[in-house]
């Protein structure tokens, strides 16, 4: 299982990899009920998985092999809930939430291995994260997933685990508001650039109003 570390500096964004020799499925990496966690991103990595000899049982129990990554500390977190086989409402004012600490999820995820993420998948991470960095976490989302592609440190999101692991089933976006250079108003250098042709757009506004004001008087009038 040797792996390969790259950084994609033209997008500015971590691109790694790894090679995996074996099973990589969701019934080796994801069991339990999972977890619903908020997470504040603070950074975005693009992982690789090149798989050989999968023997998983079948395409539904396999894992993707490309994941945007999502590295952040947790705003709250509590179990994944369900009734009667459905995940239920967590909106309802009757239903109630015990909260989880990021110790406890790392317990749940870690295990005996005493890490954030299974060995092997992505050990060039480990040293940026729980428990080696306190609270730093990181959370894989399928690349094919809607809005995957889109997200950008800044994000606040909420993800729903696959079972008690770092690998996540769907999310949705907290904070998403899109501003004119598209993107979301996480990302800084966006929301900066949006801000400033706000900027450019309030003042052709005064200047077009001061000239429909001029109009009709005369030019010794002005000052």
């Amino acid at each position: 299982k040797a792996e390969i570390f790259e950084i994609n500096m033209s997008k500015g964004t971590k691109s790694t990899s790894s090679q995996w020799s074996g099973t990589f499925g969701k019934g080796q990496f994801c069991k339990g009920e999972g977890f619903v966690v908020d997470i504040d991103v603070t950074e975005i990595i693009i992982h690789s998985m090149f798989i050989s000899t999968n023997t998983a049982a079948s395409q539904v129990d396999s894992l993707p092999s490309r994941f945007v990554c999502v590295v952040g500390k947790i705003l709250k977190a509590h179990k994944r809930m369900y009734k009667d086989s459905y995940e239920i409402d967590y909106s309802g004012s009757k239903v109630k939430i015990d909260p989880v600490n990021v110790d406890q999820i790392f317990k749940s995820i870690g295990g005996s291995s005493n890490q954030w993420i299974p060995k092997g998948v992505a050990d060039a991470h480990l040293d940026n994260l729980h428990p080696k960095n306190k609270g730093v976490v990181e959370f894989f989302i399928d690349y094919s997933l809607p809005k995957a592609k889109d997200l950008a440190p800044g994000n606040q999101l909420r993800l729903f685990t696959l079972g008690d692991s770092i690998f996540v089933e769907k999310f949705s976006i907290l904070n998403g508001k899109t501003n004119l250079f598209g993107g979301n108003s996480g990302g800084e250098q966006g929301a900066q650039l949006s801000s400033g042709w706000s900027s450019q757009v309030a003042q052709f506004a005064e200047d077009d109003k001061t000239k429909d004001e001029r109009q009709g008087v005369d030019e010794d009038e002005w000052d």
